[in-house]
């Protein structure tokens, strides 16, 4: 990763800062930078503690972007981009604005990328210069052969009532009702053979009449049947959720 960073540093002709990968990283900035690319938790971190970001560009990673931390960057003078990339691909293939006038609503490929989508719904990305194709378990919309956003993960959905439900895209929905950490996951059931199961880390609020308004609109299959405290939500190594862990919890 570093090294790559590096090749992209070098090839746009930019200086390269280092400093100590912590979670408090943007303290130990000295002087303004043109561009800082950060994980989320780092990012939360200097907004929390009110620490000067010290750039005007910033290039998110490493776990999802909230729709409460999306928010919160609009009145930010500093401009946020996430991008979707993978180890196949070596680098970012798509990039989206997360705030200020040039906001935009879903990711858009770089030059020279074309996507599509399998008839599961799975992103294709075809790389141009090198004639090769790669296949996601990323579920998308497509907009167009240059545009489009992320539902989930294929390897996520959660099979209830014998459909397929991607709780990524409930939680998108679920997020306007909580504060603090979240997830939506599943427990075994007779009937259904699993359920949808709301967990919260023990410090979130949950506006729980907001959100049982909301659920009683849902079809029966995507209705949340239960609600689960736990004291943190388990995590992998670069931050994201693990929802097999958390799936092995419920279970218990």
């Amino acid at each position: 990763l570093v090294g790559r960073l590096c090749f992209r540093a070098f090839f746009g002709k930019l200086n390269i800062h280092f400093i100590e990968p912590k979670l408090n990283a943007f303290e130990f900035l000295k002087s303004e930078v043109k561009f800082i690319p950060c994980i989320v938790s780092q990012l939360q971190e200097a907004l929390t503690n009110n620490i000067p970001l010290k750039t005007k560009n910033i290039l998110l990673g490493g776990s999802a972007i909230s729709t409460a931390l999306t928010k919160e960057l609009q009145e930010n003078a500093t401009t946020f981009y996430s991008s979707y990339g993978m180890t196949e691909t070596l680098s970012h293939v798509a990039i989206k604005t997360l705030n200020t006038f040039n906001k935009t609503t879903h990711y858009k490929g770089l030059e020279g990328i074309k996507f599509s989508k399998t008839d599961d719904g799975c992103l294709v990305i075809s790389l141009q210069e090198q004639a090769n194709i790669i296949t996601t378990t990323d579920i998308v919309e497509l907009y167009n052969t240059n545009e489009f956003e992320v539902l989930g993960r294929a390897d996520n959905y959660i099979i209830t009532a014998g459909k397929k439900v991607n709780p990524e895209a409930l939680e998108k929905q679920i997020a306007a009702f909580i504060t603090g950490e979240f997830a939506v996951s599943s427990k075994a059931d007779l009937k259904f053979g699993q359920t949808l199961c709301l967990v919260l880390n023990n410090a979130a609020v949950l506006n729980s009449i907001d959100f049982e308004a909301w659920n009683l609109t849902q079809l029966s299959h995507l209705k949340i049947r239960g609600i689960t405290r736990i004291a943190a939500l388990p995590k992998v190594a670069n931050g994201k959720l693990n929802r097999t862990a958390l799936e092995h919890i419920l279970q218990g």
